[in-house]
């Protein structure tokens, strides 16, 4: 979570970064709430709404992992 935060104090100005992060952790907030209702909404079995979420977090884990050794390979270079 810290890299979230950090990453998005340094893509916004000075001004705003105070701002940026505390919507952020809002809308975090939010989803972590509201995401076990869209799942059960989703997938009427418990099993089938784990599984639905592990599918989702894999498929996120892989996109930023690839996202980040692209940066790193263009940074490099």
């Amino acid at each position: 979570m810290p890299y979230i935060f950090k990453s998005i104090s340094l893509s916004v100005p000075d001004k705003l970064s105070n701002l940026a992060t505390t919507l952020c952790l809002i809308m975090m907030d939010i989803g972590a709430v509201i995401s076990p209702f869209v799942i059960s909404i989703i997938a009427k079995n418990s099993d089938k709404a784990l599984l639905s979420s592990a599918i989702f977090f894999g498929i996120v884990t892989l996109i930023e992992v690839a996202r980040n050794m692209y940066a790193n390979l263009k940074h490099k270079y």
